[in-house]
Parts: structure tokens; sequence; C-alpha cells
């Protein structure tokens, strides 16, 4: 019998308990490494400004790397950011650890594909089926920093490409409130080189 660890949306729920404890947290991301077709898998971690998401990302990564996988966080970061430099870069998995407008208190984790889609329904059941199988376990240890890698540059690139020239709009004011959520390493930043200030 196996635990349902995925919903609509990836893993949720309230950041220190089951499921995002830390030895289930361990198990998921050794889990995700095992359960893709390449042994020697690059993952790629983003998250949004939640206090869990440093530890989650830290032992997320413990166990992906454990079970052999090469891993690099881009640090806070929008889902779509972690979507697209997934496909773009090359990347075997991403995972964001965010649980969106849910409270505080709650975080997740969600999974993409090298081709930067959203896993679903087989994939994500064969991570709950490695998680709940007894006969392997993740080594304790203490979870290192995860190599935090530049690639958001790339995201703010290919946003300017697809967003509409601004000088075609004439004068215009833009607020812009992030709300202390994971746009916040990428709103001003691309606003201010689309000529806002």
């Amino acid at each position: 019998m196996t635990h349902a660890l995925f919903g609509t949306d990836g893993i949720r729920g309230t950041a220190g308990t089951f499921p995002l404890d830390v030895s289930t947290v361990r198990r998921v991301g050794a889990a995700l490494v095992k359960a893709l077709p390449d042994e020697n898998a690059k993952l790629l971690i983003g998250r949004d400004t939640r206090e869990s998401g440093e530890w989650i990302e830290r032992e997320l990564a413990y166990g992906a790397r454990l079970a052999g996988s090469t891993v690099q966080s881009i640090g806070i970061a929008p889902t779509p950011a972690v979507a697209y430099l997934t496909g773009s870069l090359e990347f075997d998995a991403g995972v964001v650890i965010s649980a969106s407008h849910n409270p505080y208190q709650d975080n997740g984790i969600k999974v993409f594909s090298g081709a930067g889609v959203k896993y679903g329904g087989d994939f994500e059941k064969r991570i709950e089926r490695l998680v709940a199988d007894s006969s392997w376990d993740v080594p304790a240890g203490e979870a290192p920093d995860v190599p935090r890698a530049e690639h958001l540059r790339k995201y703010l690139d290919h946003a300017r490409t697809v967003l509409p020239n601004p000088l075609a709009l004439g004068p215009v004011r833009l607020a812009v409130d992030c709300a202390n959520g994971a746009m916040t390493t990428v709103a001003p930043a691309l606003f201010r080189e689309l000529g806002f200030s």
C-alpha cells in the first residue's frame, strides 16, 4: 500500500509534517531520480520565498544527489522560470518548491520533465511507489547547501523576447506588487530593462 503524496498540483502540506517532513522529502528527492531514465540525471530546483523553502531544497537535493543526480539551484524564482530553464538548459527534471496561494506555513513540491512540462499521474505514482518501498533507504547525514547557478539571466532574456514592445504603448506608468513572492527576483529587473523606472 502506498501513501498518496501527490495531489492536483504536486505534493502539498504543512512544512515539517508528512509529507513535507525531512525523511519523506529526502526520499522524494531520491525517488525522483530513481524514476528518471538516466541514473546520472541533472536536476534544477527553484523555490518561492517561504521560510521552509531553504531546508526543503537542501533535503530534497540531498536525497537526489545520493541517488546519483547532479543538482543546481536557481534560488528564489517563479514557476515558469524553472519550467523554461529545465527545458532550455537540458536538465532531466526540474523542481519547484512552492505552495502558491496556500498559507505561509505550507509548502509544496512540483516536478517538471526535461521538456519543462509538469509531470502527472503515472510518473507521480512511480515516485509514490518508490518512496513507500522499504527495500532501500537514504543514508543519514547533514544536508549541505545546494550549488547555486546563475541561470535567471537566460529566463529574463527569454521573457523580454515574448513581451510586447513597451514603447508601442506610449507613455505608461506601471506599478508592480510582487507580494513578497517568487517574482521578486525577476519582475523588477525585467521591467527596468524594458524601460520602466
